[in-house]
């Protein structure tokens, strides 16, 4: 009776045992649990930081490219999906904000190539209109040449010094104009 009295404590200390380990195993798992799920968020956070981070990169690009007077509206897209992604990160929604960001990378790209384009054609417009004065001033300075030389025969500087002087002391400013690029 004795032995059978205590095989059953040990018995029932052994099962009260293997229950306490088995709410340990438990618990250790809920925490293992736990710390995938914080380790998970925590790696989608990083990573929507790190979207954010080159979107923002990117629009400092696209401003320096001044986008926003190029391309506003694709400018203003940009900062509206940055300030998106930034809500969603307060909001913890880190996936969202990940896919946000890469949205908000790609409109500021858009912005500012777009931006940089439209400088390539301004600069190609201004070059032509440039070129164009040139080859007005020198068909110009070409004409007044000529004049000067025309007067220089007909000695307009015996008969009107005073003209014949301004005549080429202009035609002497336009070349030297002309030669530096300055044309109006």
């Amino acid at each position: 009776d004795t032995r059978r009295l205590i095989a059953e404590t040990i018995q029932a200390s052994a099962e009260a045992d293997a229950a306490t380990a088995r709410q340990d195993a438990e618990q250790a798992r809920g925490h293992a649990t736990q710390t995938d799920a914080d380790a998970q968020l925590s790696v989608e956070k990083a990573q929507a930081e790190a979207e954010l981070g080159k979107a923002r990169f990117l629009m400092d690009l696209a401003t320096e490219a001044e986008a926003a007077t190029h391309d506003a509206t694709g400018y203003a897209r940009a900062q509206t999906l940055i300030d998106a992604t930034d809500g969603l990160l307060a909001e913890e929604s880190y996936r969202a904000a990940r896919l946000k960001a890469i949205e908000a990378y790609r409109a500021a790209s858009d912005s500012r190539q777009a931006a940089l384009t439209k400088q390539g054609t301004q600069r190609s417009q201004s070059a032509e209109a440039r070129f164009q004065r040139a080859v007005e001033a020198a068909k110009k300075i070409g004409r007044a040449a000529a004049e000067v030389d025309r007067a220089r025969d007909a000695d307009a500087a015996r008969h009107a010094p005073a003209e014949f002087g301004e005549a080429t002391d202009a035609l002497t400013e336009a070349e030297a104009a002309h030669a530096a690029g300055s044309y109006p």
